[in-house]
């Protein structure tokens, strides 16, 4: 990268300049609260700027690799500092927080964008820059001198980790369209098959790390950081197979890390090679504000910022409250979590560089989330004050009334996540069959077979893959009907129950009829795998696959059933 044409200076040269200026600057901002990342993008200015001055020219090619692996990393530690068990133990409630804050921060979003005239994909990723929060937040959270409780800090760390899976998801999303095609119906069917295929990606690294960690070699640190690196850089190329953003991978590879092998023993080795490449890619990106964006978009970002921060707070607090949490805790959770994610950064200059979203939005997201970090920085060490006067601003008997809202509102969200939990299971079961299935198509293309022994071959596969399938659909089925008996009989005779129950019947059907229609799609693929004429004899071997199998499961089931019944008699 060249900052100017003038006179160029030697490339180590350059970087000696840009890891002191940006270094210095960043460890200042630090001390006082406001991240080092703002510190990178306000160092990549200041070296701008003299280098106009100047008329010199720095060369920043040097720093490529290190700025790619600095980001690898960087979504690497995200995924890491998300716990699983902690996130699954309070994932109703986190969820029904999260939904009231999308909901909110979507529709005033989207009339803040439609006010600067962005276009439609603009007004998406606006949607997308607003719904996570900075890692500036995270590190509050943890180094905090006893302002927030335990309480507190337990829902605002999992309300950190929900909303980092939210932005990748959208980002995922978004990455996968295109302007012309975007649909709510083609968008869910669309997070149903990436939260499945992450499923996949989650327990494929999950299966291979637990392997792994019973190996002396990667009990050593070096060893554990550079198994880290590999399988994090491996699975940024899974994700860009199944056509997903490349750092997607590296977040999903964190997630299963943390799950296993644990990444707090190595986190210093982590955070130092990050932090130079996060180093040299922020400040890139400031030298690009202070040379390349116009007043415009400097204006347009401050804007975007300052406008982020009540949307932000106001959602959180409804949200907060909504999701069973008192208004002191909401509030104190809403001024902690406001300012928005540097993430949304590299997502922005991510699709840029692919052609989706305009240049331009990468210096308005860089400056937006500039803004909030300012304004978080500015009003760190008075939280307490600001959190009392947002709680008066709600009268008392309004508080009572989303108190009783708040009750009806989680019942129906547990009833949500539990039908959509079963439902992913069965569209990660689907995926893996699919891509199992294209897979064996590409080694015969390369495989020189006679015909009739490639016939049996196909049959053999497309009988046991419609046969996996069918049997996910009966136990999936299954499942959706007794989760929904007991959800129905849970619920009280009271008003707020029946309206309970008329949700569980919403969900469970709408959740049966996605799940039918993913059978079929699914089970027609066999006609083009096969032939038509081959399909019905695949689908009747398939359906003898499953009457055997359940055949046999419920004489297992009745013998063990006897068996126990026996023992109980033999006792008296």
């Amino acid at each position: 990268m060249f900052l100017y044409e003038g006179s160029l200076l030697d490339p180590l040269l350059s970087v000696l300049i840009l890891l002191t200026v940006s270094g210095f600057i960043a460890s200042t901002f630090q001390r006082f609260g406001f991240g080092r990342i703002l510190g990178y993008i306000f160092g990549g200015i200041i070296i701008a700027y003299i280098a106009l001055h100047f008329h010199i020219s720095v060369d920043f090619s040097y720093t490529d690799a290190l700025r790619e692996i600095g980001l690898v990393l960087f979504f690497f530690e995200a995924g890491s500092s998300i716990s699983i068990s902690g996130l699954r133990a309070s994932f109703s409630r986190v969820v029904a927080i999260e939904l009231v804050s999308i909901t909110f921060i979507w529709t005033l979003s989207s009339i803040v964008s439609f006010t600067l005239g962005f276009s439609q994909i603009e007004r998406l990723f606006t949607f997308l820059l607003l719904v996570n929060c900075s890692m500036v937040t995270f590190y509050l959270i943890s180094s905090d001198r006893g302002r927030l409780g335990t309480k507190i800090k337990q829902i605002a760390t999992l309300q950190f980790s929900m909303e980092d899976i939210v932005q990748f998801s959208l980002f995922s999303i978004l990455f996968s369209f295109s302007s012309s095609n975007v649909g709510i119906i083609s968008g869910f069917q669309l997070f149903l098959k990436i939260a499945a295929l992450s499923l996949i990606m989650f327990a494929s690294a999950y299966l291979i790390l637990r392997i792994l960690s019973s190996s002396a070699l990667v009990q050593e640190k070096t060893n554990k950081f550079i198994l880290s690196l590999a399988i994090a850089l491996g699975y940024v190329s899974i994700s860009q197979y199944f056509g997903l953003p490349p750092l997607f991978g590296a977040f999903i590879s964190g997630l299963a890390f943390s799950s296993t092998l644990g990444a707090g023993e190595i986190a210093d080795m982590l955070v130092g090679m990050k932090e130079i490449g996060m180093l040299f890619y922020f400040s890139s990106l400031g030298a690009d504000i202070g040379l390349f964006n116009s007043i415009k978009v400097i204006k347009y970002g401050i804007i975007l910022g300052m406008l982020a921060v009540p949307i932000r707070m106001i959602g959180l607090f409804i949200g907060g409250i909504l999701g069973g949490v008192t208004p002191e805790n909401a509030s104190l959770i809403s001024l902690t979590l406001f300012p928005i994610a540097e993430s949304g950064i590299i997502f922005a200059d991510t699709l840029a560089s692919s052609g989706m979203l305009a240049s331009q939005m990468v210096g308005i997201s860089t400056i937006a989330v500039m803004s909030t970090l300012i304004v978080s920085g500015a009003i760190s060490s008075r939280i307490d004050t600001f959190a009392l006067k947002l709680i008066s601003f709600i009268p008392l008997n309004t508080r009572k009334a989303l108190d009783g809202i708040s009750k009806l509102y989680f019942s129906s969200i547990e009833t949500l996540v539990g039908t959509f939990a079963i439902l992913t299971r069965f569209v990660a079961i689907v995926l893996l069959v699919s891509y199992l299935s294209d897979m064996f198509s590409l080694i015969f293309q390369h495989i020189n077979l006679s015909f009739s022994i490639e016939i049996i071959i196909r049959v053999i596969i497309g009988v046991l893959g419609s046969s996996l399938v069918l049997l996910a659909f009966i136990v999936t089925t299954n499942s959706m009907l007794r989760f929904i008996s007991k959800r129905f009989n849970m619920l009280s005779n009271s008003s707020s129950g029946n309206i309970g129950r008329v949700f569980v019947y919403l969900f469970g059907g709408i959740t049966l009829v996605i799940e039918l229609q993913l059978l079929y799609e699914s089970l027609s693929w066999t006609k083009e795998y096969f032939g038509i004429e081959f399909f019905g004899i695949n689908l009747a071997f398939a359906l003898m696959i499953i009457f055997l199998t359940l055949f046999f499961m419920t004489r297992r089931r009745e013998a063990v059933k006897r068996n126990t019944e026996n023992r109980k008699i033999s006792r008296y």
